[in-house]
């Protein structure tokens, strides 16, 4: 097990070690310290080559934005969630965001668009390469809803093989 920024920072190192087959990358977040995640999301990016997987995990409980005070109305609640996300994480918003996007049900979409936009944005430094996503998921452990999204790094000119063999 190796920490996420040592893995993003060193992985240059570990292609030394093991050679130049494709890497299996998981980044395995469980706090909710977002800004730092989706930075070690778009370092990783940077550094992939063609065949690399990469998988990421994020908590997505809305409720590590702030837990529902006694007598707090949902409403106020959602705005107060609202207005901590957009102070956290403005810059790493999708577009537009609203309440709705931080119920427990969307929650979930609104972490695998950032992480997406995120993705995108790391790869225009490589624009030979695409990030295929394979799959992305929702569910609940013992304590929070997390995100999990998976994908592939191909060469622009490979995607459609891909699929056809996939």
């Amino acid at each position: 097990k190796m920490e996420s920024r040592s893995l993003v920072t060193d992985i240059n190192d570990l292609r030394a070690e093991y050679g130049d087959a494709p890497l299996i990358c998981w980044l395995d977040f469980a706090s909710p310290k977002r800004r730092a995640q989706l930075e070690d999301v778009s370092i990783l990016l940077k550094k992939t080559r063609p065949g690399d997987v990469v998988r990421v995990t994020m908590n997505a409980n809305p409720a590590t934005l702030g837990e529902q005070r006694h007598g707090e109305l949902v409403e106020a609640r959602d705005t107060r969630r609202l207005t901590k996300l957009r102070n956290d994480l403005g810059d790493k918003l999708p577009g537009e965001v609203d309440e709705q996007d931080i119920t427990n049900d969307q929650f979930p979409e609104l972490i695998l668009r950032m992480i997406r936009m995120e993705m995108t944005k790391a790869m225009e430094s490589q624009p030979q390469l695409v990030f295929q996503p394979l799959g992305s998921y929702s569910y609940s452990d013992s304590h929070h809803t997390m995100l999990t999204t998976t994908g592939i790094v191909l060469r622009a000119d490979q995607i459609r093989d891909f699929i056809k063999q996939t």
